[in-house]
């Protein structure tokens, strides 16, 4: 589905007569776009209900999950990335990348999770959860050379698998297959570096 399209689908979405469906969008990023797409594919499921899909605050992922209450939302979407697990892991983060802060990182990543963690299993206790871990690339900062894996690298995404595998056993919990979503969107099509550091 193109931009266009998601905007109209959107839109008559957003003026449909039928029962209320309300989302709530949790991501670090501001999702202009990611707010259209995900209202048009709820109208394409769910003709004739009215979509509305709301987002949290900007860098504020942790805090939507936690200030989000009982009722608030029908569904909740939830789009974590590197960046949100620890600043030093996104383009645009004002902290250098040092390879001495690779264990404070992996820490770092380690408590975020368990918050994470925490913080998803509170809500799903009463509201349906979609759920999609971290899909673009980590930044070209390791030490070892591109075409090679780095053993830093390779724990931090241990790590977000081993979340992964807890997660989903929450009941009403759903997690985003990454391989699917490389099969609909290449990673080289959602990846827009020049984007993120406008």
């Amino acid at each position: 589905m193109k931009l266009a399209e998601a905007m109209s689908h959107a839109q008559q979405a957003a003026q449909q007569t039928g029962p209320d469906f309300r989302v709530l969008l949790a991501c670090g990023f501001t999702p202009q776009h990611a707010k259209t797409f995900l209202s048009a594919h709820l109208a394409t499921g769910m003709p004739g209900r009215r979509i509305s899909v709301e987002s949290g605050t900007y860098g504020d992922l942790f805090g939507t999950l936690e200030r989000c209450e009982q009722g608030q939302a029908d569904a909740i979407a939830v789009i974590i990335e590197w960046d949100d697990l620890d600043p030093r892991l996104g383009l645009r983060s004002s902290q250098p990348w040092r390879l001495a802060d690779e264990t404070d990182i992996a820490a770092n990543v380690t408590a975020q999770l368990d918050r994470l963690r925490a913080g998803l299993e509170r809500v799903a206790a009463w509201t349906p959860l979609a759920v999609s871990l971290p899909t673009l690339p980590l930044p070209p900062a390791f030490k070892s050379p591109r075409f090679q894996g780095d053993p830093a690298a390779l724990a931090l995404r241990e790590k977000v698998n081993a979340f992964a595998a807890s997660i989903a056993m929450v009941p009403s919990l759903r997690l985003v297959d990454a391989q699917r979503l490389d099969q609909l969107s290449p990673n080289g099509k959602r990846s827009d570096v020049r984007g993120e550091l406008r």
